[in-house]
């Protein structure tokens, strides 16, 4: 057999390049495209067996051709008016699979560290100096950028700004397309900025402290490659290609599904959603604040029945990672941030994978910088608190999304505030034998007090159950010699993603009436 692999490489100088919305959207899309494009441009001579986001593998369906296919393949790409803006290697190789596939891999790999790692097409001599959106490359068009008309940018911002402006409103019908009820969906209008999507608060959410927050999720399939690496035939490898990409298509029309029809995710009629990384493992959705967890539950619930074979398998598990931050902060930091979290939760390859989700909520990134744990470390400085520790399953979310709402005007939020700064502070196991001060076992008796008397305390006893740090010792009791500085995680839990745990929506809106509104 003969194999032909394709790969967009260096990301650095295509997409995380800059912070600029349109520019990354139409970089991501740019790799996705390339792929897909090369699949149907290519058809006859190239059969394809497995493609990601920015990965092709395809057979040569004449050996004799093979060279020929793959300096086509490459003049196209460099010849097109966009993907000549990204750094793709193209290889052929010769060989049995799976032989033939590791080959060509490693010829890509080969590729790429000779070659530039960014594309020099376009960096012409300009007399505007550097580019207004990344700043380093000659401004050589010019294009509005935030109001502002007539500003230098670089040939490559130009075009990935451009056509990711263009594919913004059609990215969701175009993946969805051929699905029940895609007819619908390809009506529905998106927001175009950060600003837009987190703006204006819904008249049922509160606080208005969520007003301009953004939830950053990313989630990546637990030691899902082991599948591309064990497949014994290209047609195993294509009918794991073929389920992975069936479950995302589902994934995604339940997610624009849900949004279509809650005031909640829209604004002005548009929807409130934006996805920057799509295809193959991994995803990336900026969605407003007060969707976060809702979108974290939606996840989990729907990829939790997941397995393959799909008859025999093993549960097919995720790794999640969702940052809560203003919508001015970088984006490039935060996707990051959000890809740490979610490593953070993933066990030693020895080890079983299971669904879990890390998180934080920043005001400032510079709180976090680069180093989430160290972060950590710094702000509880005299308590056990980790990211393991502070990790969600998909019970706990579920927990905090359906339970904490219904207990917030019982739960007296300052008192929680006391015992997490008291214990991160170091004084809260004071007395002589090592026992919480009598201002800590007060204030668990207070909680205590106030949970019996709302009715709520079966609700309450489930929560804390999920939340604590050790679900085998996590039974609510407010005795002092229950209390113990393992609570701190829980605690830390409940009152960080406080605000945004929000009440169920007073009433479902109807699809048609939803389909009205985005029209």
């Amino acid at each position: 057999m003969t194999f032909l692999r394709i790969e967009g490489v260096n990301f650095a100088h295509c997409i995380e390049d800059t912070n600029d919305l349109s520019t990354r959207r139409g970089g991501g899309l740019m790799l996705l495209d390339a792929v897909n494009d090369i699949s149907t441009r290519f058809e006859g001579k190239l059969k394809a067996i497995s493609t990601g986001a920015s990965m092709g593998l395809f057979e040569v369906t004449d050996a004799t051709l093979a060279e020929k296919v793959a300096t086509d393949v490459r003049k196209y790409l460099s010849d097109h008016a966009l993907f000549k803006f990204g750094t793709f290697v193209v290889d052929v190789a010769k060989d049995e699979f799976p032989a033939g596939a590791e080959r060509a891999l490693a010829a890509n790999r080969w590729r790429q560290m000779g070659t530039l790692s960014f594309s020099s097409i376009g960096l012409t001599a300009s007399t505007s100096g550097a580019c207004a959106v990344d700043e380093v490359r000659p401004g050589s068009e010019r294009m509005t950028i935030k109001a502002e008309p007539n500003q230098p940018v670089s040939a490559s911002v130009y075009a990935r700004r451009k056509d990711g402006i263009g594919k913004k409103q059609v990215f969701y019908g175009t993946h969805l397309e051929g699905d029940k009820g895609s007819n619908c969906l390809q009506s529905l209008t998106y927001t175009y900025d950060f600003e837009e999507l987190a703006k204006e608060l819904p008249s049922d959410i509160k606080p208005e402290t969520l007003e301009g927050k953004i939830a950053v999720f990313y989630a990546d399939g637990n030691k899902f490659s082991r599948f591309n690496r064990n497949a014994k035939s290209t047609a195993t490898l294509s009918e794991w290609d073929t389920y992975i990409k069936r479950q995302r298509k589902v994934l995604l029309a339940k997610l624009v599904q849900t949004a279509s029809e809650s005031p909640r995710w829209q604004r002005n009629g548009a929807i409130r959603l934006e996805t920057l990384l799509w295809g193959g493992d991994e995803m990336i959705f900026v969605v407003p604040g007060w969707c976060g967890m809702q979108l974290a539950e939606l996840f989990f619930q729907q990829t939790k029945s997941m397995q393959y074979p799909t008859d025999t398998g093993a549960p097919l598990t995720h790794a999640a990672g969702l940052v809560l931050c203003h919508h001015q902060a970088p984006i490039g930091p935060m996707t990051r941030l959000a890809m740490a979290l979610g490593d953070s939760v993933k066990t030693p390859d020895n080890e079983s994978q299971v669904n879990a989700m890390g998180w934080m909520v920043l005001e400032s990134f510079d709180h976090a910088g680069g180093d989430p744990d160290g972060y950590l470390k710094r702000r509880f400085r005299h308590g056990a608190v980790d990211l393991k520790q502070l990790s969600l399953d998909p019970e706990a979310i579920e927990a905090m999304t359906t339970k904490l709402p219904t207990l917030k005007d019982n739960l007296p939020r300052s008192t929680i505030v006391r015992v997490v700064r008291m214990m991160a502070e170091g004084v809260a196991f004071n007395g002589k034998n090592g026992e919480p001060v009598t201002l800590v076992a007060n204030s668990y008796r207070q909680i205590d007090s106030a949970m019996q008397s709302s009715r709520k305390f079966g609700d309450w006893i489930s929560l804390w159950k999920q939340l604590h740090s050790s679900r085998d010792g996590g039974d609510w009791n407010a005795d002092p010699t229950h209390i113990s500085p393992s609570d701190l995680p829980a605690w830390v839990k409940l009152l960080e993603l406080w605000d945004y745990c929000v009440a169920s929506e007073p009433a479902a809106v109807s699809k048609d009436a939803a389909k009205g509104a985005a029209r």
